[in-house]
C-alpha cells in the first residue's frame, strides 16, 4: 500500500466534513492501531465504508495464523479484516462466474464472518482500450 494510515485518517476526515455518506477504500495493508481509531472516527460520523476484502486468498478465521503472511511476512487484509468490528464497514469479496469465491479472493470461513458481500471479480467486460478484455463502448 503506497501512502500512510494518517492520510487516509485525513481524507475520510476531509469527506466527513464534506457530508459525503459512503466511501470506497478499496486497498489493504497490515493491521493498525491508526487504522483501527479512524475507521471509529468514520463509524462516530456516520460513514459507511465500503472496503475490499483483498487478493490474497487469506481466510479471515485465521487472519494472523501463517496462511494470511505475505511472502514478505506481512500480515494482510486490513481494513476488511476488522469487519466484524465495525457495523459501518461492508467488505466486499470477488466471485467468479459460477457463483463461487475466485481462486485470488480473501474470504472468511468463520462463524463471525467479517465478509459482507460478494460481487463478480473476474473476466468483467469493460469500456477500456487498456485490457484485453476491454470494448469499444463507443
Amino acid at each position: 500500500m503506497q501512502g500512510s494510515y494518517s492520510q487516509i485518517a485525513e481524507a475520510l476526515n476531509y469527506a466527513a466534513d464534506k457530508m459525503v455518506r459512503v466511501v470506497n477504500m478499496s486497498f489493504g495493508g497490515p493491521p493498525s492501531e491508526a487504522l483501527r481509531a479512524t475507521l471509529d472516527v468514520a463509524a462516530s460520523r456516520g460513514m459507511s465504508l465500503v472496503v475490499a476484502a483483498g487478493n490474497h486468498r487469506c481466510d479471515f478465521a485465521s487472519v494472523h495464523a501463517e496462511a494470511c503472511l505475505s511472502p514478505k511476512g506481512v500480515v494482510k487484509g486490513f481494513p476488511a479484516a476488522y469487519g466484524d468490528l465495525f457495523p459501518n464497514l461492508i467488505a466486499v469479496a470477488a466471485i467468479a462466474a459460477n457463483g463461487k469465491p475466485t481462486r485470488f479472493t480473501n474470504f472468511d470461513s468463520s462463524k463471525n464472518p467479517k465478509i459482507h458481500v460478494l460481487a463478480p471479480g473476474e473476466n468483467i467486460i469493460t469500456c477500456s482500450d487498456a485490457s484485453k478484455e476491454g470494448k469499444a463502448c463507443t
